[in-house]
């Protein structure tokens, strides 16, 4: 009788387990367009519970960089499909409004749209020569450095090339 039940036991708890392992992910929360890091859906994707997060910016620099580990950022208010004007735009806005972690995001968002570009396979390793990864670089250096002027300035510089 207790073999009975011992094998009861066991079948109902692989059960519970495989219905539990089927459950469907957990869809991110929608963001406001001015959406701080209070919860893990805030962040990028990607965001690991328990990783750091920051809404200013870091790991830009060497005076800013206190960790290996990048923190999350909050995402800027553009759609996952937007060009680099458009990612630009936000990290303008973000700037003068002074969120810096979002504008960070924005910037990079951005450069990595400029860079994604098609080459021939004995081309992939040439550096891009769009000036304007170099405009987004130095919105980057500035705003790690602290001077959201300046940073204001290079993404002006970069959406006007």
């Amino acid at each position: 009788m207790i073999g009975v039940k011992l094998a009861t036991a066991a079948l109902l708890g692989l059960t519970v387990a495989t219905t539990l392992a089927q459950a469907p992910p957990i869809a991110p929360s929608s963001l406001d367009s001015r959406a701080r890091l209070d919860s893990p859906a805030d962040a990028r994707p990607g965001f690991e519970p328990g990783a750091p997060q920051s809404v200013r910016p870091s790991n830009i620099t060497a005076g800013d960089t206190r960790s290996s580990i990048a923190p999350a950022l909050p995402i800027p208010p553009v759609p996952d499909n937007a060009g680099p004007r458009e990612f630009l735009r936000a990290a303008h806005d973000a700037l003068a409004a002074g969120h810096t972690g979002e504008a960070q995001a924005a910037l990079e968002q951005a450069e990595t749209r400029v860079l994604s570009r098609e080459v021939s396979p004995d081309q992939a390793a040439v550096p891009s020569d769009n000036p304007m990864v170099s405009r987004i670089r130095d919105a980057l250096e500035a705003l790690g450095n602290g001077d959201r002027a300046r940073a204001i300035q290079a993404v002006d510089t970069a959406l006007a090339s």
